[in-house]
């Protein structure tokens, strides 16, 4: 029943600040709508109150130190990343002269592409096709379905046709937190070896689970990934 009433609650949050915006929403009501957004599956308003009886305000919550926001009870590794993720976001959109084509060259910076990337969308799988700047030229969604030759093919055909010489592979598991399996590691093994013939490399395979990621370059099995 608590289940229910949460994600009762949550969803009345986000039809109300569809149909009016922010007016009616104070910054305890701010934060813990975007927390609901990265932590699915937790009651956060009482890791709102935390954060702004911490930081006092929500500018300096989102402005807040990386280490400063671990020691806030209910902020892992992963929250306190999204958190700063979107203040750097913000930051950027923010500044018209600022290049908005950023380089997605570690695990972080791809990991926060991953995620705006696989929002709202009902698709499992997303190869991100990147330039020699490490920079996103395009990108093809997957269902959990589609075969490996089916996904080779495509994603071969558009990186030859976009001049693509590397990509990485994102998997969303919304059911839970984030792991390599045994699926993950054929699919990457078969899809590096048969694009490495045409000279396009994976830099990356990202696992967005229900709480947290994991990145296979920042992992204990990035040899995977070479060889």
């Amino acid at each position: 029943m608590d289940i229910l009433s949460r994600y009762g609650h949550r969803s009345r949050m986000r039809q109300t600040y569809i149909k009016n915006g922010d007016a009616s929403f104070n910054s305890c009501n701010i934060l813990e709508l975007y927390l609901s957004i990265i932590i699915p599956q937790r009651d956060v308003k009482p890791v709102a109150y935390a954060l702004l009886n911490e930081f006092h305000s929500l500018e300096n919550v989102f402005s807040a130190d990386f280490n400063d926001l671990q020691k806030v009870r209910g902020i892992g590794e992963n929250t306190a990343f999204l958190i700063k993720a979107c203040n750097e976001l913000m930051k950027r959109g923010a500044d018209p002269d600022r290049d908005e084509n950023v380089p997605l060259n570690d695990g972080r910076s791809r990991t926060v592409f991953a995620y705006s990337l696989m929002n709202g969308k009902d698709k499992s799988y997303a190869v991100v096709f990147l330039n020699n700047k490490c920079e996103c030229i395009s990108y093809l969604y997957f269902d959990a379905y589609d075969s490996v030759a089916d996904i080779r093919s495509a994603v071969i055909k558009k990186a030859l046709a976009i001049h693509s010489p590397m990509c990485y592979l994102v998997r969303r598991d919304s059911q839970c937190d984030a792991d390599i399996f045994e699926r993950d590691v054929k699919l990457l093994v078969d899809l590096k070896s048969f694009l490495l013939k045409f000279g396009v490399s994976i830099c990356d395979y990202i696992i967005i689970g229900m709480n947290d990621a994991y990145v296979i370059s920042e992992s204990p099995n990035k040899k995977l990934l070479y060889c």
